[in-house]
């Protein structure tokens, strides 16, 4: 199980991101899933579905699509948005923010080393 204060990040900053980026996007994953089953479930039991602590985002591609119309793409454009105005980190495939665990105030990049 994730810890409650996870999850409440990954809320907001899923708002965040998703209120940021300007083309249609799909959102997948834990997200989606709490979206679509919540309503019903917090009925049934009385409390919240499990949420997720990452956001997972998926985009359209053409197989067509030339370099160029790759680097237009609201794909692109989303990285961008995600790593230089939001400030998340790529780490390989993804990208991160740290928090930290008791204060759940975000680190800096050094402040994540130290800890």
């Amino acid at each position: 199980m994730y810890e409650p204060h996870e999850m409440d990040i990954s809320y907001k900053y899923l708002k965040t991101v998703v209120g940021r980026l300007d083309e249609p996007i799909c959102l997948i994953g834990g997200w989606a899933v709490y979206h679509n089953v919540n309503k019903n479930f917090k009925k049934t039991t009385g409390r919240d579905y499990i949420g997720s602590r990452d956001i997972d985002l998926g985009f359209h591609f053409e197989k067509d699509w030339s370099e160029k119309d790759m680097q237009e793409s609201a794909f692109a454009k989303s990285l961008q948005t995600i790593e230089e105005d939001l400030g998340f980190m790529p780490v390989g495939f993804r990208y991160l923010k740290e928090f930290h665990i008791e204060t759940e105030k975000e680190l800096s990049k050094d402040e994540s080393k130290i800890l």
